[in-house]
Formats: structure tokens, C-alpha cells, sequence
């Protein structure tokens, strides 16, 4: 049976990436990724630009005016508004919503919808708190539509990533019901000549360094307000990774997060550097 393909959110970054995995489903299609169906269904929260629905934008002149303008997207990349439909019959299923409305996306589907064989990679930063516990959000949407999740992160932003600069990112995925090909065919959905893509285990470590790094980059931005130099920058980000670890290693102990994965691409975008400089 065919895989399918299927975004779930349609902002600045899941619209890069809908880009991303369409060139690959267009060029790859009779290569590495000939068991796909070529085309890339993206769940659109409908808006009206004026007097036309976002997704009719998106699905006639292939670019997201909203969120992403002046990026041509490949003609396979369909804006669809109902997310029941844009996650029918998808077996490899991306989310790229903002963190805080996660839950009450994933709410409107029924995990028994899905197919049996599906699996999501989360390209969110955040994590999901209630109560005194903790979750990354790959659990969380493990938890709720009952597929194995990991997810990507890398020191990138969407912007770049759209105007095909060179950059990385990391897919750690670390469930035993999914097999290597699965992984792989994944990196291929994402790897292009101007994104490479490492693979690791370390899914936890991975999504709390996308989270945690915003508050290293705001320590940055002070330090550069302050006028107080590179000396103490460099501090700041030795001891920023050194606490990131060692949050890590305290609320999630049973995850055995390796310091490695520091190493990997996700690091911190100069955003948040450069807002808090002032």
C-alpha cells in the first residue's frame, strides 16, 4: 500500500516544511521515495485574506500569502481545512502547530481514524504541562492518537529553510515498534541539498534543548544589551547547556539523555538574542 503524507499546520515553519517534503515527493518519486503518493495534504486553519479563503490561495497560487510570502510551494502541496481529511488514509504525519493549541488539535481526531501502521515526527517546540508533571509533546501525541511520534529540531529558522540556505536538522526517534525503514524514509522526506539531516535516539533531550535554548538566547540578549562582552556570552551558553543537561537528567532520569546530543544541531536561533538586546 502507498504511504501518504500529512502536515498538521500550515504557519511560517509547517509550510517551509510542506515545501521541503513536496520538492522530495516530486523528485524522488521514482527513487528513494517511489512507495509514496505524491502529493503532501496540509491541514489549513481557514482564514480569509480579503475575500478569498487561505486554502483556495495556497491550492491555486501555490504560496501561502499569509505566512510564508514571496516562497513559491510545489504544485503536489494541498491546503486542505478539514483536518479530518488532510489526515485520512496518512501514515507519516508531521505536526507544526503553535504549542499551546496542540491539544485541542489533536482533539478532533479519533486515534481509530488513523491507520494502523502510522507514525508522526513533531516539529513544536515547547512542552506539555499539567499538573506537576511534564511531558515532550512526541508523548503527548503518542498518548492521544496512539502512534509513535519522535521529532525534528536544528538550530534554523523557517525563513532560511524556505530560501533553500544551508542548514541542519535532527530527527530522533526512539520507539521499538518503528523500524529503520521507516526512519529513513523519513530523513529522506526531509534531507535536500540545503537541509541535512542527522538521526538519533535521544528524543527527549532533543525536544527539551528546542525548548529550554530560548532561555539561554534571552540570558544572550542581555548580555549584548549590557554591553558586557563575547568573555561573558561565552559563560552564559557553557553554563545554559551544562543547566539544560542537568534538567534533563532531573525530570526525566528513566530517559538516560545523553550529553552527545548537545552536539547535534539544536542550537539557538539569534531571535530571541537579538529582541532582549535592548
Amino acid at each position: 500500500m502507498a504511504h501518504r503524507v500529512a502536515i498538521v499546520g500550515s504557519g511560517n515553519f509547517g509550510t517551509t516544511l510542506a515545501k521541503v517534503i513536496g520538492e522530495n515527493l516530486t523528485e524522488r518519486h521514482e527513487g528513494e521515495l517511489s512507495a509514496f503518493v505524491p502529493e503532501v495534504k496540509m491541514w489549513v486553519y481557514e482564514e480569509m485574506i480579503g475575500d478569498r479563503k487561505l486554502s483556495e490561495i495556497i491550492n491555486t497560487e501555490h504560496e501561502n500569502v499569509k505566512y510564508l510570502k514571496g516562497i513559491k510551494l510545489p504544485p503536489c502541496v494541498k491546503a486542505v481545512p478539514d483536518i479530518r481529511e488532510a489526515v485520512k488514509g496518512a501514515d507519516y504525519i508531521l505536526f507544526v502547530v503553535p504549542h499551546q493549541f496542540l491539544m485541542s488539535t489533536l482533539g478532533q481526531v479519533k486515534a481509530e481514524d488513523l491507520p494502523k501502521n502510522a507514525t508522526g515526527i513533531s516539529a513544536i517546540k515547547g512542552v506539555h504541562i499539567e499538573g506537576d508533571s511534564i511531558e515532550i509533546l512526541p508523548v503527548s501525541i503518542s498518548r492521544l492518537w496512539k502512534i509513535p511520534c519522535g521529532g525534528i529540531a536544528g538550530a534554523n529558522i523557517a525563513q532560511d529553510v524556505a530560501e533553500c540556505k544551508f542548514c541542519e536538522s535532527t530527527i530522533a526517534f526512539n520507539d521499538p515498534k518503528v523500524d529503520d525503514k521507516v526512519i529513513e524514509n523519513w530523513r529522506y522526506l526531509f534531507e535536500r541539498p540545503y537541509l541535512r539531516i542527522d538521526v538519533i535516539k535521544d528524543v527527549v533531550f532533543q525536544q527539551l534543548l528546542g525548548t529550554l535554548k530560548n532561555v539561554v538566547a534571552v540570558a544572550g540578549g542581555f548580555v549584548d544589551g549590557l554591553n558586557l562582552g563575547c568573555s561573558t556570552k561565552a559563560a552564559i551558553l557553557r553554563i545554559g547547556m551544562k543547566e539544560m543537561y542537568k534538567f534533563a537528567r532531573t525530570f526525566f532520569p528513566e530517559a538516560h539523555c545523553s550529553s552527545e546530543t548537545l552536539l547535534e544541531s539544536c542550537g539557538s536561533r539569534r531571535y530571541n538574542r537579538h529582541v532582549f538586546r535592548w
